[in-house]
């Protein structure tokens, strides 16, 4: 504007850079007489603010009417306007990559991911918590049969066997509930023997842990179990969707969360503005990630999947169902209890119990059963 009307600054500078940062003006020579300014760094009242006066123009030959007239405040205005947007180009260009709306997409992605995960460990957690004391019961039972001189790693040493029989220690249980100090005190052994035959003994129980699988039996129900077949009943009725979406949700959970905080600055303009050169191109590498992320949880209907797996799994555990309801419900299909108590335990042994109870389907309500070595 200043080149077109072949203009000059005769006090002060024009408008650039580095005074476009703040609210700053130039004043036409008359607005300048009018106003009683007649250098640079007075304020004037402009639009509802204060903007610093930088420059004061020459008067004008080519645009006598316009300097003469009242209207060239506002003409100081447009001025002014001009130069906040010219000397904002590279704040403009720092700007570029705000998406506010697509960090709310994927915020409520991440809740809904993080709900779904939580459900599902949530009814994981419930089933182990029942099956627990059961499993260890079982496992107590066999460890209160092994003699120790059958107890891994003793066996060879037989003189040490007959001592700890003769000391009242003669099963692996014995050796566990004993420990190692009352080993040590009350049977004369050295700290290290002692120590080497507990540790003997955690070995066994181990593996017997592994080889002990926990049976329903609908001839002798009781409470425990039951409780443990209407937690397993969620997963159940759940089925493998809910178990994919919380698998799922977990992981894409994890995914969204650092991509959100690095990109927390293309929230808003001033955000962004405050940001480096390194840190926004982080911002917009983050932002291009999580778009695509977004975009793929549309094509696979990521959202509806999370909102009806949790409600699946939030149903939780009838407690109004009857005990005869909850066994006859695991009597209609024994395998799918058992491969989801095999999927929450990690026992692989569930699955061939699963099998064989779906032949054989009666019992005595708790049973333990024992895979043979090969």
């Amino acid at each position: 504007m200043l080149r077109v009307l072949r203009g000059e600054v005769s006090s002060g500078s024009w408008l650039n850079a580095a005074t476009g940062r703040y609210p700053s003006v130039v004043l036409g020579h008359v607005s300048a007489e009018r106003l009683g300014i007649t250098a640079p760094g007075r304020q004037v009242w402009i639009d509802d603010r204060y903007f610093t006066v930088v420059g004061i123009l020459a008067p004008l030959p080519l645009a006598p009417e316009i300097e003469r007239s009242d209207a060239y405040v506002a003409a100081g205005l447009l001025l002014t306007t001009a130069g906040l947007v010219g000397g904002n180009i590279r704040s403009l260009r720092r700007a570029r990559g705000v998406r506010p709306g697509v960090l709310r997409r994927a915020t409520r992605l991440m809740e809904a991911a993080d709900a779904v995960a939580r459900d599902h460990r949530r009814a994981l957690e419930a089933v182990r918590t029942a099956w627990a004391p059961l499993h260890q019961e079982l496992v107590d039972g066999e460890l209160a049969r092994i003699p120790v001189s059958r107890m891994r790693g003793l066996a060879e040493k037989r003189p040490r066997s007959q001592e700890l029989e003769e000391g009242g220690v003669r099963t692996v249980r014995d050796v566990l509930h004993a420990g190692t100090w009352a080993l040590a005190q009350f049977l004369g052994m050295g700290r290290d023997m002692a120590e080497w035959t507990t540790a003997a003994a955690r070995r066994t129980a181990d593996a017997v842990g592994r080889e002990v699988t926990v049976r329903f039996d609908a001839r002798g129900p009781e409470p425990r179990t039951t409780a443990l077949l209407a937690a397993l009943r969620v997963l159940v009725d759940a089925g493998p969707d809910a178990r994919d979406a919380g698998r799922v949700g977990e992981e894409l959970a994890a995914r969204l969360e650092p991509l959100l905080v690095t990109a927390e600055p293309a929230a808003g303009v001033r955000e962004m503005l405050r940001t480096g050169p390194y840190e926004r191109d982080n911002v917009l590498a983050a932002v291009t990630e999580l778009r695509l992320v977004l975009a793929e949880a549309e094509r696979e209907g990521l959202a509806e999947r999370f909102a009806q797996a949790s409600v699946d799994l939030l149903r939780g555990p009838d407690a109004d169902a009857d005990e005869p309801a909850t066994w006859a419900d695991f009597e209609s299909r024994p395998t799918a209890y058992y491969a989801a108590l095999a999927e929450v335990v990690g026992d692989a042994g569930h699955e061939k119990t699963a099998r064989t109870a779906a032949r054989t389907p009666d019992g005595a309500g708790l049973t333990g059963s024992r895979r043979r070595r090969r």
